[in-house]
C-alpha cells in the first residue's frame, strides 16, 4: 500500500479501519524503518557507503538535501578559492594566528599556526575509545565564528587574526550546486579542521539546526556517521559520549579526498579521521536552504527527545502546522479534525491541493526558499504536489508526537541553565 493510500485510508476510510492503521503507525513510533530511509541494505547491520554524485544541478541537490540522507559531491570544491589551502598553506600564510588542539583541558587557543604541528600526534587521554575511533587529537580553528565574541580564547597577533578572518570570508563563495541565498550565513560560520595523519574528531552531534557541508582540501578523511538513537540519551551527544555509553552504531563509513564535499543533516552523529599520509585540511560550513524537511518530518519522534536538537523544535512546528500559533498539541485523531479545518482555509481555490502561493499567504510571506521548505515538508510522497490530506496527516503526526512528549514530561533545556 502506498504512503498516500495509507494516509487517505486513515483520514477518510471507516473509523474502524482508520483506527487500526493509526495504531500500527503509532506502535512503529510514527517513523519509517531507519536503514530503508537512508537507502541501506536492511538485511545487514554494518555501515554502508554514501551516494556519490558530480556535476549536480541546484534542483537535484535540493531534492537530496531535503531528504537528509548524507551524500558526497565529488567535484564539490572545484570552484573554491580555498582549494589549495592545505596544512602547509595554513601554516605559512597565517603563521602568527593561534588555534587549538582539541580534547585538552581548556578551549583556549594554545598553539600557533606557524609552529611545527602538521605531523604532531597528541594522544586523546581520559576517554573510552573503541576500535576505529580516533586516538590522537586534531587541530581546530573557528576564527571567523568566534574571535570577536570570545576574545578571551587568545587569537594571536590582532592584525594577523584579523587578516586571516578577512581572507576566509573573502574566499567563501556559494558552490555551484547551492542557492545564492546561503551566502550570508556561510560567511559567518566557517570552521577549519586541521588533522595530521591519524588524528581525528570524536563522534559528536552539533547543536545547529541546518545542514553541514564539509569540503576536504588536502589529505584523506574517513567519515563515520550515525543517526540519532531511537531512544536518545537525555544528556545529549557531546564529544565522545556515544562511545562511553556503547551507543556508537555508524550507519555510514566512507572517505573524502581533496575537492570532495560531504553533505549531512543536523542531528547526525559524526566522526572524522585523517587516514592518509598527508595532513588533512578541511573547511566546514552550515547552510540554511534547502532545509532537510523530509528528514525532520520522518524522524521527529526521536528529534523531539534529543537534547542537542532543542533549538530546532520551533522551526519544525512552524513547518508542520504552517504557522498555526494558537494550536495546542492533541492526540492524533483530535488533531486531524483541527487540521482539516486549517487545510480547508488555506486551500483557497478548493482543489484539494496546497500551492506555494497559498502557503506563502498563510505564512505571511518571506523568502521564496523558506516557503519552498514549508511546502516540501508536506510533500510526503515526493510527487511535486501537496495534497490537503498530506498536510492534515503531517500536522496530526507532529501533534501526536509533541503531545506524547509533553505527557512524558520531556523538557529539553540547556544544561548550563539548570
Amino acid at each position: 500500500m502506498s504512503i498516500m493510500s495509507v494516509i487517505l485510508l486513515l483520514l477518510f476510510g471507516s473509523r474502524a479501519t482508520a483506527g487500526v492503521v493509526e495504531v500500527r503507525r503509532r506502535d512503529l513510533g510514527w517513523e519509517p524503518p531507519l536503514r530503508e530511509y537512508f537507502g541501506l541494505n536492511e538485511s545487514t547491520s554494518g555501515p554502508g557507503v554514501v551516494q556519490r554524485v558530480s556535476n549536480i544541478s541546484i534542483v537535484d541537490f535540493a531534492r537530496l538535501a531535503r531528504s537528509g540522507v548524507p551524500f558526497v559531491i565529488v567535484d564539490g570544491g572545484r570552484d573554491s578559492a580555498m582549494k589549495r589551502w592545505n596544512c602547509e598553506h595554513m601554516q605559512n600564510e597565517f603563521k602568527d594566528v593561534r588555534f587549538r588542539s582539541e580534547y585538552g583541558e581548556s578551549e583556549m587557543n594554545m598553539d600557533v599556526l606557524g609552529s611545527d604541528w602538521t605531523r604532531q600526534k597528541r594522544p586523546i587521554r581520559g576517554r573510552k575509545l573503541p576500535p576505529g575511533a580516533p586516538k590522537y587529537a586534531p587541530f581546530y580553528s573557528d576564527v571567523v565564528k568566534a574571535r570577536k565574541d570570545e576574545p578571551e580564547r587568545k587569537w594571536g597577533k590582532k592584525k594577523a587574526a584579523s587578516t586571516m578572518e578577512k581572507a576566509i570570508v573573502e574566499a567563501t563563495e556559494v558552490p555551484y550546486f547551492l542557492h545564492q541565498d546561503n551566502i550570508q550565513e556561510m560567511k559567518t560560520n566557517p570552521e577549519f579542521w586541521l588533522q595530521p595523519p591519524e588524528t581525528g574528531s570524536l563522534a559528536h552531534m552539533d547543536e545547529h539546526c541546518i545542514p553541514t557541508m564539509a569540503t576536504t582540501l588536502s589529505g584523506v578523511k574517513r567519515w563515520r556517521l550515525a543517526a540519532i538513537p531511537e531512544k536518545p540519551h537525555p544528556k545529549g551527544y557531546f564529544d565522545g559520549l556515544v562511545y562511553e555509553r556503547d551507543e556508537w552504531d555508524p550507519l555510514f563509513s566512507f572517505e573524502t579526498r581533496p575537492g570532495e564535499t560531504v553533505i549531512f543533516p543536523p542531528g547526525m552523529i559524526h566522526e572524522g579521521l585523517s587516514v592518509g599520509e598527508d595532513c588533512v585540511s578541511s573547511i566546514t560550513y552550515q547552510f540554511p536552504f534547502p532545509a532537510p524537511v523530509a528528514y525532520w518530518r520522518a524522524f521527529f519522534p526521536r528529534i523531539r527527545r534529543t537534547l542537542d536538537m532543542r533549538n530546532c523544535l520551533t522551526q519544525i512546528q512552524y513547518w508542520a502546522t504552517l504557522n498555526d500559533r494558537s494550536f495546542r498539541p492533541k492526540p492524533y485523531a483530535e488533531a486531524v479534525t483541527h487540521a482539516k479545518g486549517v487545510g480547508k482555509r488555506i486551500d483557497s481555490d478548493s482543489d484539494s491541493k496546497l500551492s506555494i502561493e497559498e502557503i506563502s499567504k498563510r505564512m505571511a510571506g518571506g523568502p521564496r526558499s523558506m516557503m519552498l521548505d514549508a511546502w516540501n515538508y508536506h510533500d510526503i510522497n515526493g510527487d511535486g504536489k501537496v495534497e490537503v490530506a498530506e498536510f492534515v496527516d503531517n500536522f496530526a503526526v507532529w501533534s501526536a508526537v509533541e503531545f506524547k512528549a509533553q505527557q512524558d514530561g520531556v523538557i529539553l533545556r540547556d544544561p548550563d541553565e539548570l
